[in-house]
């Protein structure tokens, strides 16, 4: 399972938020035709793994890809903007998946 720390998880909200997504929408982690996770705003689908904090759905991971984010981490982390998500796998360092507020 994906593990989102408290930091991450203010992060989206705020970004949520601030984009005005409606409350059934969340930040879903996808595989990208060239192989790389992206992220993006959808709506929560019936068979997606979801992360919620405060009642409110955060993280969406559907079932195919819920595999190949097993053991990883999704951080908030200081960068040349200020706060952006990152992805971290175990055992890889530098796997840098940024979302744009």
């Amino acid at each position: 399972m994906l593990t989102v720390t408290d930091q991450a998880k203010e992060l989206i909200a705020k970004a949520l938020s601030l984009n005005e997504a409606s409350e059934g929408e969340a930040l879903r982690i996808y595989l990208a035709e060239d192989g790389e996770f992206e992220m993006g705003v959808d709506a929560v689908h019936d068979d997606d793994e979801v992360i919620a904090a405060d009642g409110r759905p955060l993280v969406l991971v559907a079932p195919e890809v819920s595999w190949d984010l097993e053991g990883a981490t999704l951080d908030a982390v200081e960068g040349p903007d200020g706060l952006d998500l990152m992805l971290d796998f175990p055992g890889e360092e530098g796997d840098d998946e940024g979302e744009d507020d």
